[in-house]
């Protein structure tokens, strides 16, 4: 079923592989089965789905001990036995602390990073502990962020093919001709804009829950790329009133199995600190793009304090 996903534990006593079998309910999972795995299997299967927290479903039992639905999140096992790879299937292992539910590749992305110029998209993925690598003229990553002014060699039916397959690309401001190259008839620009500040509507709905439906954009290049129209989602847009009024500044798209983000503002020396995180916040959609976690979730798990960014735009 397209609503159930696996989910795989380990246990740091005994090395031993579980497998977690949960369904979707509402906006989180629930543990509906949960099975040892063979050694013969222990090894090759990964979780579907990365989740920070889960509880068991009723048609499971509590944990025995003291009667938490908490996977992975009860201290009983320091009144049992002591455990040991030999020991035969217990049921109560799903809710034992030294469980580990190992988070998929989705939750560790490999990331490529073409050279900072106008943008220096790797210096924000260093404010939140992310590790990149240089990109090194391959494709052989899950996310490529390609900086507004830099130039990578990469034709343009591979870049499509990577993202076609399962790969996420950013692009950033001028960097808008691999995007148009890549992807034709996604994003098309017409005129390029001037130096200054823009008011833009937040028009996603994740985006707004966090900081609010309305951010002041600092564009600090005499020129930068203005869209024209798209296919993709639009995720920010000139506010009514501005020399930019309904003109997309921040797109996503699915693409195949994988997904393009356009920002046309971008990180740089003078970005005020809401900008900062606004594109924190960016990158985190794209590492949720497939996955079935929310922002908030995806922030937790990467250690982003999305409390302290709702505070900052007044949101809590």
């Amino acid at each position: 079923m397209a609503d159930t996903k696996i989910i795989v534990g380990s246990c740091s006593k005994t090395g031993k592989r579980f497998v977690i079998e949960a369904r979707k309910e509402l906006m989180d999972y629930k543990a509906i089965n949960f099975i040892e795995l063979p050694k013969s299997e222990g090894s090759k299967l990964r979780s579907d789905i990365a989740v920070t927290k889960i509880v068991s479903g009723k048609n499971l039992i509590p944990c025995r001990y003291c009667g938490s639905r908490k996977v992975s999140g009860c201290n009983c096992s320091q009144i049992r036995r002591q455990c040991r790879s030999t020991d035969a299937y217990d049921f109560q292992c799903m809710y034992c602390g030294s469980m580990t539910i190992e988070q998929p590749k989705s939750a560790n992305p490999k990331i490529y990073v073409s050279p900072a110029h106008y943008d220096d998209i790797g210096e924000v993925l260093g404010s939140m502990n992310l590790t990149y690598k240089p990109y090194p003229n391959s494709l052989d990553c899950d996310v490529l962020f390609i900086n507004c002014g830099s130039h990578i060699d990469v034709s343009a039916s591979d870049l499509t093919n990577f993202v076609r397959n399962g790969g996420c690309l950013y692009a950033s401001d001028l960097a808008s001709e691999y995007i148009s190259k890549s992807f034709p008839g996604l994003i098309t620009y017409t005129n390029t804009g001037k130096t200054g500040k823009v008011m833009a509507d937040v028009v996603d709905e994740e985006l707004m829950q966090i900081i609010g439906n309305k951010i002041e954009i600092n564009f600090d290049l005499p020129v930068w790329s203005v869209v024209s129209s798209t296919k993709g989602k639009v995720l920010l847009k000139g506010a009514a009133g501005t020399s930019y009024s309904g003109i997309p500044i921040m797109i996503s798209q699915t693409y195949g199995n994988g997904t393009v983000f356009y920002t046309s503002f971008h990180n740089h020396s003078q970005a005020s600190e809401k900008e900062k995180m606004l594109l924190q916040l960016l990158l985190l959609k794209q590492f949720s793009s497939n996955s079935d976690m929310t922002l908030e979730q995806m922030g937790a798990l990467m250690g982003l304090n999305i409390s302290a960014i709702k505070r900052k735009f007044g949101k809590e």
